[in-house]
């Protein structure tokens, strides 16, 4: 399979034009709007790679003012200052260094397992072209199956009425400004994509056959995913294509997580959407800053560092698996049909498996638990009795030694721990769970039939029935 490059602002036609633009943003004088009339010139010329010259870019609202209120409202004298004089700057000379330092990157395409190693220092200059806006559009025949790799929705949505946005940007720039207070980081993110041939697909068969035991459970009622041991894989509950609304409007789990570690947007510049077969690992990267509250409340509460040291490959122990759910909202009865059970239960097979083939200096450093929650439960319209019960069939089927599951104080799962604990002293097997499963949903399914609604809770039936 041919690889597709990624381009860089480097390899645009006028970037000549667009290194002047940038270099004037270093020399700007401290006023906000002085910032936009340079970012909108930026932006235009940016704007002509893609439009016919003769009409040019043109003229419409910029979305920068976004910024520039963000700059006016929530920083004070020192901070704008340090700013204009410090950060922007620092973020235009890690876009001019993408002429000297520049580091293979190609497009990781569905279907086509790969593994991509960056040094943390190229990915800060990738952070910083996207930042500035000025990283290449995708490929045509990619773009409709890409994230956003720029900034202009994010800053168009800062707005009075979007008070969690300048939360989000709180914590991007968090990134910036301990990269150019201490320098560029050491060390190597790595992001995998991992395919389950269809050979290696779990079949209603293959599960119901089997005679692994229940793995260990571990249920934590209230304490965050993110303070979870770095030994464990740690699970994105994301969207099928990387990051989700990150750079729009988005905050939810996955939104919130890759704001408060920057390094992971990096993934939405190359990784293309992920197909129900597909997970994606993300590892090396580190969190730079955190915030309290979940969604709309959001708030950023400050910087965080950790004291996590790289292993001999140069990697930080921090890793996470993204594995998107299917959103059932206004369709609840489709998540106990037979097939979206088995959709389900791969897309959690594939990702907890931890399949490093590409790459095999990982293996050793794999981590072995999983740490998860109530994946696909919140906006996306999931039971979580059923999602919990789908990953500790497959953290079990593989074998793991422990899912480490995270309820987030939802009174739905709160009886999991009992579940647990009455199907591990029956002996319950893999198959044996998956046979009940399907005997529950075969019960879900006519009540939505009769009443359209869910009258029978699985956890109510697996306790009566175990």
């Amino acid at each position: 399979v041919m690889a597709t490059p990624v381009a860089l602002p480097t390899d645009l036609a006028n970037w000549p034009k667009l290194k002047r633009h940038l270099e004037a943003l270093k020399r700007i004088e401290p006023n906000p709007e002085a910032l936009v009339k340079v970012l909108d010139d930026l932006h235009e010329e940016y704007m002509l790679n893609y439009v016919s010259p003769a009409t040019g870019a043109g003229s419409a609202r910029s979305f920068f003012t976004g910024l520039r209120r963000f700059i006016e409202q929530r920083m004070s004298d020192e901070q704008r200052k340090q700013f204009f004089q410090g950060l922007l700057p620092f973020l235009v000379d890690r876009v001019l260094a993408l002429e000297a330092g520049r580091e293979p990157l190609n497009y990781a395409c569905q279907q086509e397992a790969s593994v991509t190693v960056l040094s943390r220092e190229f990915v800060s200059s990738l952070l910083s072209a996207a930042f500035l806006c000025v990283m290449p559009q995708h490929p045509k025949d990619l773009a409709i199956s890409m994230s956003a790799n720029g900034f202009p929705a994010f800053f168009a949505a800062i707005q009075e009425a979007t008070p969690h946005q300048a939360e989000k940007l709180q914590c991007v720039l968090s990134y910036f400004e301990r990269l150019q207070r201490e320098g560029l980081p050491a060390g190597k993110l790595v992001v995998a994509r991992s395919v389950l041939p269809s050979k290696e697909l779990l079949t209603s068969a293959k599960l119901a056959a089997s005679s692994h035991p229940l793995c260990r459970l571990l249920v934590e009622p209230e304490a965050s995913m993110k303070d979870a041991d770095t030994n464990l894989l740690h699970v994105c509950f994301g969207n099928s294509f990387l990051g989700g609304g990150v750079l729009l409007t988005g905050v939810l789990q996955e939104e919130t997580l890759f704001v408060h570690n920057p390094e992971l947007i990096t993934s939405m510049l190359f990784v293309e959407a992920m197909d129900n077969n597909e997970a994606v690992y993300i590892m090396g990267y580190e969190p730079f800053s955190q915030s309290d509250g979940y969604g709309l409340k959001m708030k950023f509460t400050g910087q965080v560092r950790e004291s996590l040291q790289p292993d001999e490959a140069g990697i930080l122990p921090r890793r996470l698996v993204s594995m998107d759910a299917v959103p059932y909202r206004g369709f609840p009865a489709e998540q106990y049909v037979k097939q979206n059970l088995l959709r389900d239960t791969n897309k959690a097979y594939v990702a907890f498996r931890q399949s490093y083939k590409q790459c095999p200096e990982l293996a050793a450093s794999a981590p072995r638990g999983v740490v998860t929650g109530n994946w696909g439960c919140g906006a996306f319209g999931g039971d979580p009795q059923l999602k919990s019960l789908l990953q500790w069939l497959v953290a079990s089927q593989l074998e793991l030694p422990v899912l480490q599951y995270h309820k987030f104080s939802d009174s739905r799962v709160d009886r999991l721990e009992e579940v647990s604990e009455k199907l591990q002293s029956a002996k319950c097997t893999v198959g044996q769970l998956w046979k009940r499963i399907l005997d529950y949903c075969k019960i879900a399914s006519k009540e939505f039939e009769k009443t359209d609604s869910l009258q029978t809770e699985l956890f109510a039936h697996l306790l009566k029935t175990a």
